[in-house]
């Protein structure tokens, strides 16, 4: 099979944005940066002088008014777990909307391993990708995770879930109650 020039362009365009983005949304979650379009001065490069400021006025206006809208709550480890957590495992609060199993989460969070139980606070400080907004119900999963890898599911880290959590939500919680095989 052959392909003209234009062709070869445009896939070779699609898969160099694809990766583009793949990279981004992986840096956002194992460096936590700050919610921004791939634009942004923090994420990629300095930003057009020539845009207005009124843009950035109104991202923050909006980052803002999303920050009220929040999960909270605590995880809790099962007892008979308690002797598998170690001072290295991270915690990865995930955030997809309700019935969503693959693809993008809408937010995550990594936090240290503390005592349980431990508290969390999700909110639009956490969504991966700008235009992603944090309403409706969603499903919390936890990985208490061995290799501090987003991107990796191990054998022995520990996990939990909940299902339907709305966002406003000040008493979630998830039970960490199983082992991965």
């Amino acid at each position: 099979m052959q392909m003209s020039k234009s062709k070869k362009y445009v896939l070779w365009v699609v898969l160099l944005s694809q990766f583009i983005v793949s990279g981004w949304i992986i840096a956002r979650l194992l460096y936590k940066v700050p919610v921004s379009s791939p634009n942004d001065s923090n994420v990629m490069g300095s930003r057009s002088e020539q845009e207005p400021a009124s843009a950035e006025t109104a991202n923050a206006a909006m980052q803002e008014s999303d920050s009220v809208a929040s999960i909270e709550g605590r995880l809790e480890l099962a007892p008979s777990l308690k002797s598998l957590i170690q001072d290295t495992d991270v915690v990865f609060i995930i955030a997809r909307q309700s019935g969503v199993e693959s693809g993008p989460p809408v937010a995550v969070k990594k936090e240290p391993v503390r005592n349980f139980p431990m508290t969390f606070r999700l909110d639009a400080s956490n969504v991966m990708m700008a235009g992603v907004q944090f309403v409706g119900h969603l499903d919390i999963s936890v990985r208490i995770d061995k290799d501090g890898d987003a991107m990796t599911k191990n054998k022995g880290d520990l996990v939990g879930f909940q299902l339907k959590v709305p966002v406003g939500s000040k008493d979630a919680v998830i039970k960490i109650v199983e082992v991965l095989p």
